[in-house]
């Protein structure tokens, strides 16, 4: 029986060097992509609710390539 997977975007954490607080990411997931602009300062996080990739699949486990570029 085929399953729907929804993969969404939750939380982002930035802590580490400041690279400055207006931030573009690229996620890659299974050929979708989805560019993402923010603003957030370091040392906060943001929360998302963000559909990244939906799909059907197999009943089972599988698995996706997933890249994340910072634009």
């Amino acid at each position: 029986m085929p399953m729907l997977l929804i993969i969404k975007l939750k939380k982002i954490i930035y802590n580490g060097e400041n690279i400055g607080n207006d931030l573009s990411f690229q996620f890659d997931v299974k050929g979708q992509a989805t560019q993402v602009k923010t603003r957030i300062s370091s040392g906060q996080h943001k929360s998302f609710n963000k559909a990244l990739f939906q799909g059907t699949f197999p009943e089972g486990s599988t698995s996706l390539p997933i890249r994340v570029t910072p634009q």
